[in-house]
């Protein structure tokens, strides 16, 4: 991962803060570290931790791509509790649940393949579950 990627990703997590977000720094990481354990490769280490407070009523991760603008038409998160997870694309101030082709879970991943290739401005990962372990997220 290069170290642009590390600020973009960096950024992420820091415009999440500003939305209220209570963000763990892993082992005293900043909130790039934070970023980079989530897409640095390695699929069975833990990058950050979600918990659905009370006034909360779903369980999300959030991410900004507008710096990075990927074009894919899978998403595969590694986790612990990712099971049931579905997808929302943020279009401008619009989240949109794309139309999606095929979903496959293992013990510890989740892969959603999308029907279309798309280019959102933001990716939005949700779980059914109170508590979840993010490993790592890939688009394809």
């Amino acid at each position: 991962m290069t170290q642009k990627q590390v600020e973009i990703l960096g950024d992420t997590v820091r415009l999440m803060e500003s939305w209220g977000f209570n963000l763990k720094t892993m082992h005293g990481q900043n909130s790039a570290g934070i970023a980079r354990k989530l897409f640095d490769g390695v699929r069975d280490n833990l990058g950050y931790e979600l918990h659905l407070k009370e006034d909360q009523t779903e369980n999300f991760f959030e991410m900004d791509l507008t710096k990075v603008a990927p074009s894919f038409n899978k998403v595969a998160v590694h986790g612990l509790n990712v099971d049931g997870m579905t997808i929302q694309l943020r279009m401008g101030d619009e989240l949109i649940a794309p139309a999606v082709e095929n979903v496959a879970t293992e013990q510890y991943s989740t892969a959603i393949l999308l029907k279309e290739t798309v280019k959102p401005d933001g990716l939005r990962l949700i779980f059914p579950q109170a508590t979840v372990e993010l490993y790592e997220i890939e688009v394809f």
